[in-house]
């Protein structure tokens, strides 16, 4: 029996040590030999990685006034359990329907897709997982709701919502809250009822706000719900402005709660976007769609569109499109209008009698242009097919060439195009850039096309309709190197990139020249020819546009659409104008188009878009404070040529003498350095100038001169009066003088010039 027992003891003392040695190896094994293993795998289910935002950068205009920026937003998010838990969909779905929902009422799709949301359920795989995991549960706690989500945010009616909005969705949690509070203590009345949820999350977040609305709407683009850039320079520059998110490490629970005492841990600094400064003048900006704003209303056209710019560099000042939108409420539009699409650089068309000027300059440039020659106007046939005057054909007789500029007549252009000669006239064509994009930093441009082939073809090109299409964009970048010296610029739209905390530029975009389809002389004997369309009172298409305190140049035009490969009939015409100001110094160039205004008859075209040219023209001379035309021409129909005089000879006249000859011709003359006669003038004797021309007279030998201010002279002018005075010029930058430093004496002078765009310069 003893022996019995203790073989007992033995076999069970001997289990446990078993069992104990098992639990030790195990224990070795897990501590030790795992360990490493295991510890990553704890790490892994408790620390986790979340994205910390980069702040996406600004849009500004050249003067650093916002035009795009990051504001507080707040998004919603519906919880499906908690609804069903506490059986108040029906509240949730009505009062979240009148909050995002539409003013007019149609909401029924939206109260569809939110009780949708409100009840959704989880994947079919997830749903498995959950009724493995919690087996018997509906009969140990109650119903099961782990087959619906815990959290679906409302997209996209429920992204990015302002504060009202926000205020609202609380005070509906509040009101169910309440609801609720009511209904349980009836069932409960011995119990406080608290509610931590609705089934309904406010959650703070960003979004894109645009604090100028509609203002360079198409330039700028905008955000959606779903924080996808679209259109515009949002898109376009994504890269740039919305910088790299960074990483943060933190500590939290099976649940996703952050842990407590946990001890967060960054990654990787998020790196902001760039901010962006435009060309674009928030001012100019204002002139331009309060102008294009008032047209559209008026004449009620498919679509209008304008661009301002610095016709020296070809900066743009302004661009808007109509109609239009406000990309802070963009959901609200539609886009079967048009609205999303920027006219100014994306609607091709024929540009009619504004391309006029085209065929003007590379008549000047050839020396063919004989304003005085007589032609009979009217119509002209070219093969079998008669073109005619505006005028049904019916003509003004024999008149000038210069007054076939002035009225428009077709038949002066197609006989101009012939003296050019077919071969010359698409050489020109294509030099000022017609047929190819401008290169414009805006994305979604189109190009027109230049595909002349018959006689005809080429006679219709030659006043701007037929082989040749175009768009705004580049029908301006042409018309600023006809009139600003012969330099076709590439228009640009972004300034700099910008540090957004330093606030100085990181890259820089310079004017770029592209070409020099003619002279320097060529474009001002152009801008003066076109000066006389606006100028002549009395028959000058252009006359609409004249100002009192500034000479302005421009080209009419109204062309007949195409419509399934035949000119159409009716109000079916592109009506714009094209100029540029101030004649004897251009430094702003503007076209507008209009397509298909409702016009009562032809003759009111003109209206259209001279009345908002002349607006946005005159508030941007005196904004930028360009200083008035020293000198308007007279508003007569008298006028043969240029406005200019011949240059008198002051060789050996003292100054009273000098004084009195110039002002006889209407002239102002600067005397330079010390002395009783005039020993050497700028412009030579003899020489076409204009009255508002700068007249020099050297009373002393040139090199004892000193080198006057010439700041606010353009590069050209401060260049003639250096060479005038045998002084070498080193410019830096392109524009107008801002600063100057002279160095050495005597024949070994050198000016030193820095040149700034006009819009910088401060007058």
């Amino acid at each position: 029996m003893l022996k019995k027992i203790r073989m007992r003891s033995l076999i069970i003392g001997g289990f446990f040590t078993l069992f104990f040695l098992v639990l030790i190896g195990r224990l070795f094994y897990v501590q030790v030999i795992q360990a490493d293993w295991l510890t990553a795998k704890a790490a892994g289910q408790w620390n986790s990685t979340e994205t910390l935002a980069a702040n996406r950068g600004m849009i500004m205009d050249r003067n650093d006034k916002t035009l795009a920026e990051d504001t507080v937003a707040y998004s919603i998010a519906v919880n499906p359990r908690d609804i069903k838990k506490l059986d108040v969909l029906d509240e949730v779905v009505s009062g979240l329907t009148k909050i995002l929902g539409s003013e007019n009422g149609n909401n029924e799709n939206l109260e569809k897709k939110i009780r949708e949301t409100a009840t959704k359920e989880k994947p079919k795989d997830e749903n498995a997982q959950a009724a493995n995991s919690s087996t018997d549960t509906k009969s140990t706690a109650g119903e099961n709701y782990d087959y619906l989500l815990a959290q679906v945010e409302l997209r996209p009616e429920g992204m990015q919502l302002d504060s009202v909005k926000a205020k609202q969705v609380q005070d509906l949690i509040a009101s169910i809250k309440q609801h609720l509070t009511e209904r349980d203590s009836k069932t409960y009345p011995k119990n406080k009822v608290q509610k931590e949820s609705v089934g309904i999350t406010v959650m703070e977040s960003t979004k894109r706000f645009y604090p100028n609305k509609s203002l360079a709407a198409h330039i700028i683009g905008y955000i959606n719900r779903e924080g996808t850039p679209q259109m515009g320079l949002e898109q376009q520059e994504d890269e740039i402005l919305k910088g790299i998110p960074g990483k943060l490490n933190l500590q939290t629970d099976l649940k996703g709660v952050e842990a407590p005492g946990n001890s967060q841990k960054i990654l990787q600094e998020p790196v902001d976007g760039k901010n962006i400064r435009l060309t674009i003048d928030n001012n100019i900006q204002f002139y331009v769609e309060d102008a294009l704003s008032e047209a559209y209303k008026k004449y009620k056209p498919k679509s209008l569109s304008a661009i301002v710019a610095d016709v020296n560099t070809m900066e743009i000042l302004g661009m808007a499109s109509y109609p239009n939108f406000n990309p802070n409420e963009f959901y609200k539009t539609d886009g079967k209008k048009g609205e999303f699409v920027n006219n100014a650089i994306q609607s091709v068309y024929e540009p009619g009698s504004t391309f006029k000027a085209v065929t003007l300059a590379a008549s000047i440039q050839e020396n063919l242009f004989k304003p005085s020659d007589y032609y009979h106007s009217g119509s002209i046939k070219i093969g079998d097919t008669l073109i005619k005057d505006h005028n049904n054909g019916a003509g003004w007789g024999d008149i000038t060439y210069l007054e076939g500029l002035k009225r428009s007549s077709n038949v002066a252009f197609v006989k101009i195009g012939q003296q050019l000669g077919m071969e010359k006239q698409l050489q020109y064509v294509k030099n000022f850039g017609f047929g190819e994009k401008t290169g414009l930093d805006l994305a979604g441009e189109k190009k027109g096309k230049v595909i002349p082939e018959r006689d005809i073809e080429y006679a219709t090109m030659s006043f701007g309709q037929g082989p040749i299409t175009t768009t705004a964009i580049q029908q301006l970048t042409a018309y600023a190197a006809i009139v600003n010296g012969g330099k076709l610029m590439q228009p640009h739209i972004i300034k700099d990139i910008v540090d957004p905390k330093t606030g100085q530029p990181v890259q820089s975009f310079e004017p770029v020249l592209k070409g020099e389809p003619i002279s320097a002389e060529t474009s001002k004997k152009a801008g003066e020819y076109l000066e006389q369309v606006v100028s002549d009172q009395k028959i000058g298409t252009g006359r609409h546009v004249y100002l009192d305190d500034y000479r302005v140049g421009g080209k009419t035009g109204t062309a007949q659409k195409v419509i399934n490969g035949s000119y159409a009939g009716g109000n079916k015409y592109v009506v714009s104008f094209i100029g540029h100001a101030p004649v004897e110094n251009p430094q702003v160039a503007i076209i507008i188009i209009a397509d298909e205004p409702q016009l009562q008859n032809y003759t009111e075209a003109g209206d259209v878009t001279s009345k908002p040219f002349k607006s946005i023209m005159y508030q941007t001379l005196k904004y930028l404070q360009v200083p008035s035309s020293n000198s308007k021409p007279a508003n007569t129909e008298d006028q043969n040529g240029p406005l200019t005089v011949t240059m008198p000879d002051l060789n050996g006249k003292t100054v009273p003498e000098a004084k009195k000859i110039t002002e006889e011709q209407g002239l102002n003359v600067t005397f330079l350095g010390e002395g009783d006669k005039v020993q050497k003038q700028l412009p030579d004797p003899g020489v076409q100038v204009q009255p508002s021309q700068r007249i020099y007279a050297a009373l002393s030998p040139i090199d004892n001169i000193a080198v006057p201010d010439l700041k606010g002279l353009s590069f050209r002018e401060a260049a003639e009066i250096a060479s005038f005075l045998n002084v070498k010029v080193i410019p830096k930058g392109e524009g107008f003088v801002v600063s100057q430093s002279l160095e050495g004496e005597g024949t070994t002078r050198i000016l030193k010039l820095k040149l700034q765009p006009l819009t910088q310069v401060k007058q």
